[in-house]
């Protein structure tokens, strides 16, 4: 985009970049296309003071629910024109615009080019060599550095952390697996044998554990997800080699990247393969150990990857008892829902709980359910009219006090009438209110917000 964007004299694409659009709102955009006759507004540090013409967030999956949903809508209502929302996963682009309900979806007319191919495909020598050359150079310049600590603090441990606590969280969620999910006889026997092997991992802790910290070496960055597919190769000015998709990056042994990196390598080809890389770390303390003690430390985080994919497989599984864990972080108190099996529904589960709390608190029961994908929650309210507002709504003869009515009753409720799963349960009065609620809405949502509470009905499906 940058360069397509110089080379007509279209304007500047920055990024990443901080946005001012106000001293009390500031966004951090992946990417901002600011055209030439606006300019003025990237200051000399590169950031950005106005709302550009267009905006580029590449979702994340930690982000993906805010993202889409509470980040959009402050984009548009601060007046950005066009906004793009980059799924890498879908391989696709959601385009909003100011005034529009839903997004223009982009697929087949999205082109997904970093460089021409990647090692997966372009496998000749000097492809080969370029990304030997860029991981061995990754490795080297971070081992030791300063940012190490913040590196780990958002992409995680890779090293010995990682084997422990992948064996010991996929126990948890194997052994946490609702009795109604094991039913069928093959997956209780897939489950049992998953959880016998979890288990042998974890009594050869010590030992692996011990084998990285003595032969790992010096702890550096790390992508986390290195096979062939993420080494883009680009042929411009000779060969030259890009790592892409680092969302799995984080901090551990250079040996960690280095045993999915050869992995994806032909076996007769993976010997040529790791003497290149031990070239260039010769006489540094990332120099590669011997090939006994080096398959001894791909073997360990070969069965530590595999554990955390267990861990995320069972979590899938089990999923419905987690909506306990959101509506506990809601209420800030302990919650136990009991799941009963839906006979119409094999397989399905439902649960039912009723809380008091004030408007919003269903909005953020949504937004902490919203990972949970296999589960269905709809909230609704269950309000008691006083008897002076049935009284005040059986006199109303007019359309603006029946609307008052509603408003009252209704508006300080509104954002409990929802479906967490992308519908809506509207109750009729806040749909009347509806008509009249712009000329009350800074006024008087906070206040009755504030001073009333609701009682709250939320029932949880899972399949």
């Amino acid at each position: 985009m940058r360069a397509l964007a110089r080379q007509h004299g279209l304007g500047e694409v920055v990024g990443p970049v901080t946005i001012h659009v106000h001293d009390e709102l500031v966004f951090e955009p992946d990417l901002v296309f600011v055209p030439s006759e606006r300019s003025a507004i990237i200051d000399p540090e590169g950031d950005v003071h106005g709302v550009p013409d267009l905006v580029v967030e590449i979702l994340s999956p930690s982000t993906r629910s805010y993202d889409r949903n509470l980040k959009r809508q402050h984009y548009l209502d601060a007046g950005v024109p066009e906004l793009w929302l980059v799924d890498i996963d879908a391989r696709s682009v959601e385009v909003w615009r100011p005034g529009s309900d839903q997004a223009e979806r982009l697929d087949d007319a999205v082109t997904w080019r970093v460089g021409e191919l990647t090692l997966e495909q372009d496998r000749d020598a000097d492809a080969v060599r370029a990304g030997v050359s860029l991981l061995a150079e990754v490795h080297q310049r971070f081992a030791g550095h300063l940012m190490i600590a913040e590196a780990r603090e958002w992409g995680g441990d890779l090293g010995c952390t990682f084997y422990s606590s992948s064996a010991r969280d996929a126990i948890t969620c194997l052994e946490a697996v609702p009795p109604p999910r094991l039913e069928d006889d093959d997956v209780r026997a897939l489950r049992d044998r998953l959880l016998s092997r979890m288990w042998e991992l974890l009594a050869e802790e010590t030992e692996r554990t011990d084998a990285v910290r003595e032969l790992g070496g010096p702890e550096t960055l790390v992508h986390g997800d290195l096979w062939l597919k993420n080494v883009s190769v680009v042929r411009e000015h000779g060969v030259c080699a890009k790592l892409i998709d680092w969302d799995h990056a984080g901090v551990g042994p250079a040996g960690y990247d280095l045993s999915t990196f050869l992995n994806g390598f032909d076996a007769e080809d993976r010997d040529a393969v790791l003497d290149q890389y031990r070239d260039a770390l010769a006489g540094t303390a990332l120099e590669p150990p011997g090939p006994g003690e080096l398959n001894a430390l791909f073997d360990t985080f070969e069965r530590a990857r595999i554990a955390n994919c267990v861990v995320w497989s069972a979590f899938a599984v089990s999923e419905g008892p987690h909506v306990e864990w959101a509506i506990s972080g809601v209420l800030a108190s302990p919650v136990s829902l009991r799941w009963i099996p839906q006979p119409v529904a094999p397989g399905q589960l439902r649960a039912e709980c009723t809380w008091t709390g004030p408007a919003g608190s269903a909005g953020a029961l949504a937004g902490a359910a919203a990972v949970l994908v296999l589960v269905v929650t709809a909230a609704t309210r269950q309000r008691r009219l006083s008897a002076i507002g049935l009284l005040l709504a059986g006199v109303a003869t007019n359309s603006v006090c029946a609307a008052l009515i509603l408003l009252i009753h209704g508006l300080s409720g509104m954002s409990q009438s929802f479906t967490i799963s992308r519908w809506l349960i509207g109750s009729l009065d806040a749909i009347g209110a509806l008509g009249i609620a712009w000329l009350t809405w800074k006024e008087g949502r906070e206040a009755f917000a504030k001073a009333r509470g609701m009682d709250c009905s939320c029932a949880c499906n899972c399949g």
